[in-house]
């Protein structure tokens, strides 16, 4: 009878441990499915917090399982009693994680609920957010995730896998913080901001040609746009002094004195200084911090405000591309000097608009944080300043322009004084050929010039004194490899025209013309050392973007891209 009895009990316990898992492993499932589709949009999701509820749902019946009556005495016995401790600690964590950023997020959405407030109260709101972030992330440092050692496989390898969760979560909670603190930190002092607007029809790496520049002053959390003009108003008689890898590589292009070539290196946490610094020099006045936005960032703003009038003529995310891009082209006659002014205030009169439609004060905020965070992610916003914790949130946001070690770019640069990079489109091809000595990485990059004869002298080209057929797509092709790169060419060029180290990284360059309605085609090769496993392909911020592949993968560069193996 006593006999039978234990048997019973066991199958008891069996079933209940066995619905014990099943319900830990669906809170796990649905939290890895909200992680991976994290992102600004969040904001704007009830549904997210709904699905943590459910998973922090999931891991309090796994919990309370474990807890039963019926399985409290195996706790006694010394492997099994430390697997259900195991289970226990790690149920609960899940649930306080999964409780934790439903409450944040519910919280952040209260505080946005009723739209993005106006001056003072815009910065304080942010600095309310980023209290909410750093109080998520004083939380999640108290997840106390159980016993690590003596654990059969499956729960090593679950509990492993949820320390680098929780350090993953953490360090976005940080990231949030320290964002959100940024930001109210700009919008609470009092400080002017250069404003460097990137034009996607004529491309440097990483960023559109910096053409229009102006200055933008923050003061008690309301922005002013002042006057943009032609950044070849301001073309200094004489460089700026440059030093280090940018004068070693680009010292030709004069990138401290030509505006135009700021971006060749694509370290905008090197060049905006330097762009401050050109700006005092040209004006004699001083600015805190720069601000590099593109038409994306535009249309980003723009789909955050609604259609703006400037001019005359209402423009609107549907339409600025292509108005910017192209239109603003179309009839324009190289040499009346009337209508080429008129055309290069076009985009600082788009952007001064836009801008100020930031101070309405029914602005979706949460809209606008997923809108920003889109084009922040394609490189088309970004933003340096000299005051530490401000740049701390920039950094945070992703913003800053930095490149890592680990990093690659393939960047085309215009030097054909055309409209052309819109019309040419870019393919990128990835082999990675691990061996025992050194890792062979190969790059065929295809260049296809799609514009049509049709298309306005002042789109097609070129400027004098550049001799080639209108329509011919001149430039460089730029590669930013990572900084263990050895090796680095492209086949059948038997000299380059950059070569050598790029703060973090190594670049390697070489000129390329592409004939109207042709294709050109490159291969890019390097070696790494064998201990290396991965780079990150990181966006050119192209219109269109490159279309990478590797392996069975493809993806648009308009976000950064891991390749492992």
């Amino acid at each position: 009878m006593i006999g039978a009895g234990v048997v019973v009990w066991m199958a008891v316990v069996g079933v209940t441990l066995a619905g014990a898992a099943v319900s830990a492993r669906a809170g796990v499932v649905t939290l890895e499915e909200v992680r991976a589709d994290a992102g600004a949009s969040t904001l704007r999701s009830p549904q997210v917090t709904a699905r943590l509820r459910d998973a922090e749902a999931h891991f309090d019946t796994a919990r309370a399982r474990v807890r039963s009556p019926l399985v409290s005495p195996l706790r006694a016995l010394p492997v099994i009693g430390r697997q259900l401790r195991s289970v226990d600690h790690l149920s609960d964590a899940g649930g306080e994680v999964a409780g934790t950023a439903s409450d944040a997020l519910e919280e952040v959405r209260g505080r946005l609920g009723d739209g993005l407030p106006s001056g003072p109260d815009r910065a304080r709101l942010l600095a309310d957010v980023a209290e909410v972030a750093r109080k998520a992330d004083e939380r999640l440092g108290t997840v106390d995730l159980g016993p690590e050692e003596g654990l059969v496989g499956p729960l090593a390898e679950g509990r492993a896998r949820a320390v680098e969760e929780l350090a993953a979560l953490r360090g976005s909670a940080e990231r949030a913080r320290d964002a959100t603190a940024g930001m109210a930190e700009l919008l609470a002092g009092n400080s002017t901001q250069l404003l460097l607007l990137g034009n996607n029809a004529e491309m440097r790496a990483g960023s559109g040609m910096f053409l229009t520049v102006g200055t933008v002053t923050v003061s008690d959390g309301r922005l002013a746009v002042g006057e943009i003009v032609p950044t070849f108003d301001f073309q200094l008689p004489e460089s700026v002094p440059i030093d280090g890898d940018l004068a070693a590589r680009w010292g030709w292009l004069e990138p401290g004195r030509e505006w135009r070539n700021l971006g060749v290196s694509p370290r905008f946490d090197v060049t905006a200084p330097l762009a401050a610094r050109m700006w005092t020099e040209a004006t004699g006045r001083n600015v805190d911090g720069v601000l590099a936005v593109d038409v994306l960032a535009l249309e980003a703003v723009l789909m955050a405000t609604g259609p703006v009038v400037v001019e005359g003529q209402t423009i609107g995310a549907d339409t600025v591309v292509q108005d910017l891009l192209h239109d603003q082209y179309v009839g324009l006659d190289g040499q009346d000097e009337a209508a080429q002014a008129e055309r290069r205030s076009r985009l600082g009169g788009v952007a001064r608009v836009a801008l100020e439609a930031l101070e309405r004060p029914e602005l979706d905020g949460a809209l606008l944080a997923e809108e920003l965070a889109s084009a922040a992610a394609g490189r088309h916003l970004l933003a340096w300043s000299s005051e530490g914790e401000i740049q701390q949130g920039w950094e945070a946001m992703g913003v800053d322009g930095a490149v890592e070690a680990d990093d690659l770019m393939v960047a085309v640069l215009n030097r054909g004084g055309n409209k052309l990079d819109p019309f040419l489109d870019v393919v990128g091809d990835i082999t990675v050929e691990p061996g025992p000595d050194t890792t062979a990485v190969s790059v065929k990059v295809t260049l296809e010039n799609t514009v049509s004869a049709d298309e306005p002298p002042y789109i097609l080209g070129p400027t004098p004194p550049l001799q080639v057929a209108p329509g011919t797509y001149v430039g460089l092709v730029a590669a930013t490899l990572p900084g263990a790169a050895g090796a680095g060419r492209f086949d059948g060029y038997d000299s380059l025209a950059v070569a050598g180290a790029d703060g973090p990284t190594r670049v390697v360059a070489v000129p390329v013309e592409v004939p109207r309605g042709e294709q050109r085609s490159l291969t890019l090769r390097f070696e790494l050392p064998p201990g290396s496993g991965r780079f990150d392909v990181l966006p050119s911020a192209r219109v269109p973007p490159i279309e990478w592949q590797w392996q069975e993968r493809s993806w648009a560069d308009d976000h950064a891209e891991e390749v492992d193996w």
